[in-house]
């Protein structure tokens, strides 16, 4: 399993992460929560106090674990920057 932290991760950009993972299939309604989308499954939990995100990468059927942490990386940088 990967794991991935993010820092400075304020609610309004959770929120947009939020969004921008909905467009692939990813439901996230709470801070802590596991769910699949396109063979992969992941694990996260968000602290708004510290504003840290850290996403766990469960298993992966259609990609490596490698380039599904990739994909789910650029989606959050994107989705940070708008």
């Amino acid at each position: 399993m990967l794991k991935k932290k993010y820092e400075s991760i304020s609610p309004e950009k959770w929120q947009k992460i939020k969004v921008a993972a909905g467009r692939w299939g990813l439901k996230i309604e709470d801070y802590t929560g596991e769910g699949n989308a396109f063979g992969v499954t992941l694990r996260w939990s968000y602290a708004p106090a510290s504003q840290i995100l850290v996403i766990l990468m469960i298993q992966s059927t259609i990609f490596s674990e490698n380039e599904a942490l990739e994909v789910l990386d650029q989606i959050i940088l994107d989705a940070v920057r708008l």
